[in-house]
């Protein structure tokens, strides 16, 4: 963070620090009963970091989740079922030395599913909150025109996923990887119609990979470089044979000699006064 320096005729007046940006929270505006909801949120940074999500209905029951952020981004989600009535989202940072508290929520739960019978469904089977770079979603949209021909793409630099069909029903069910050079961070999955034009979104939460590199060719390399001293030098065993023959011998010319001089024979070494 950078400081501003306050300067006046008379001369320093004081040193200030820019305010800290609101931490941001994504809700959907609007559900119907029984759907999954997603709340997202960000800039939750610092040590000992954690997320305590409140969700409050208005028929008074309460629900509280306590989620980790994401170390490098900051970026966090939660994962719950819709009730019946009008829900509200409070959600709240704790690192080691200040709480945060984000902006709170309102989600309104239609009675009614049939005051926008063109909305489209979105959903995400099997997703509880994170899904890693290079790792697979499950996608299902309800709505479309039977045949419908639907683009899959994730947002903010638009990339194409996946363009399934619609069945007799109107449905899409298809399985689409997040590209593993995905910024970790809050992205947006679009299903949109070609000829309709119908389209609905979601956000969804992508964590970095955490698989570290492969040191197997490294190794390999480094034995591979040993192996030809253990050529040129022999092994320790064809070193120490030679060394024991060695002793041998000079053991047996020891026992030799002492032989001779308790016997009395000339040594064949030495000349005869």
């Amino acid at each position: 963070m950078v400081g501003v320096l306050v300067l006046a005729a008379g001369g320093v007046v004081g040193w200030t620090l820019p305010a800290k940006a609101a931490p941001a929270l994504t809700a959907p505006p609007q559900t119907a009963p029984g759907e999954t909801v997603e709340v997202l949120g960000t800039d939750c940074l610092g040590i000992d970091a954690a997320i305590t999500a409140t969700v409050s209905t208005a028929s008074g029951q309460e629900t509280i989740t306590q989620v980790q952020p994401d170390p490098e981004t900051g970026a966090w989600g939660v994962v719950f079922d819709a009730g019946s009535t009008d829900m509200t989202v409070n959600a709240s940072c704790s690192t080691y030395n200040a709480t945060t508290d984000y902006p709170a929520a309102t989600i309104d739960v239609r009675q009614d599913t049939t005051i926008n019978a063109t909305d489209l469904g979105l959903s995400f089977p099997g997703y509880t909150g994170a899904v890693t770079a290079g790792g697979t979603l499950q996608i299902e949209a309800t709505g479309f025109p039977a045949g419908e021909n639907v683009t899959v793409t994730m947002y903010s630099t638009p990339i194409v996923l996946a363009t399934p069909l619609a069945d007799a029903q109107g449905r899409v069910v298809t399985t689409v990887i997040i590209p593993p050079d995905t910024a970790a961070g809050i992205h947006t999955i679009e299903v949109k119609g070609e000829s309709t034009g119908l389209k609905n979104s979601r956000p969804i939460l992508v964590q970095a990979s955490s698989a570290g590199p492969m040191t197997t060719t490294n190794r390999t390399s480094a034995l591979a470089e040993r192996t030809p001293q253990l050529a040129a030098t022999g092994t320790a065993a064809q070193i120490l044979i030679p060394g024991a023959g060695g002793l041998l011998l000079a053991g047996g010319a020891a026992l030799a000699f002492t032989r001779r001089r308790s016997t009395g024979l000339p040594d064949p070494g030495r000349g005869h006064k």
